[in-house]
């Protein structure tokens, strides 16, 4: 059986952060619903996917520059390394989607083509 390391290590940040959530907020004797943490859940998950770009662009970008690339070759393509990873992880464990809808760019591409 396959297993999905990535799904894995996704499902344990969200169990410590909901628990940690829960219980700063019971200090303050407030209970959030399960809808609430969960939209939580998915605003942390989108600001550490987003850290994680701006990441990927600057040391993709300090490494190209330094081994001798031209800064504007370097700045793109640490661009598109970024988005990828972006678009990886965000259509993965960030907005995931229901069994009855397919998500993927070109899908949604198609949807908003013109008539």
């Amino acid at each position: 059986m396959k297993r999905n390391i990535s799904g894995e290590i996704w499902q344990i940040f969200e169990n410590i952060v909901k628990k940690t959530a829960r219980g700063v907020l019971h200090i303050f004797r407030i209970e959030p619903s399960e809808t609430a943490l969960d939209n939580f859940m998915q605003l942390v998950k989108f600001g550490l996917v987003g850290f994680l770009n701006t990441s990927i662009t600057y040391i993709t970008y300090a490494v190209l520059v330094w081994l001798g690339v031209y800064y504007i070759i370097a700045s793109v393509i640490g661009f598109i390394l970024s988005v990828l990873n972006a678009v990886y992880w965000n259509n993965k464990h960030v907005f995931k989607a229901d069994g009855s809808s397919k998500r993927s760019i070109l899908v949604q591409g198609n949807q908003h083509s013109p008539p």
